[in-house]
């Protein structure tokens, strides 16, 4: 049978591949913007920044292409991010994010019936 998700799904998947995108290009591209909005980070890491968000939009990438482990990367790249925003801003309101975003994922990959993302994903 094949496979077809949800419309939800497929608008956020989009999203968050634009976003990782746009976002990554900003850090690499965008050094002294990124440092007048974002002080606490440092010039070293903002490319460490860059290919946290190519991985999230890696991460996004694969679960288009029905990957369960593109949900285990979001998690994990999500958790990365949070503990290293964290750190980095002194404040533990980066990290609240996270399961926040885990949430929102999962729950989309949970719409629908005959299209739901999550019984489709290998």
């Amino acid at each position: 049978m094949a496979k077809k998700r949800h419309g939800c799904l497929t608008a956020y998947l989009i999203l968050m591949i634009v976003v990782g995108i746009l976002g990554a290009a900003i850090y690499f591209l965008a050094g002294n913007g990124v440092a007048q909005g974002n002080p606490e980070i440092p010039a070293r890491l903002r490319p460490v920044f860059g290919i946290i968000n190519l991985f999230m939009a890696g991460s996004a990438v694969a679960l288009w292409k029905w990957k369960k482990w593109g949900f285990w990367a979001f998690v994990s790249i999500g958790i990365l991010g949070g503990l290293l925003n964290s750190y980095l801003s002194r404040s533990i309101v980066p990290m609240i994010f996270v399961p926040i975003g885990v949430l929102i994922m999962y729950g989309i990959l949970h719409i629908g019936k005959e299209n739901q993302g999550w019984k489709q994903l290998d």
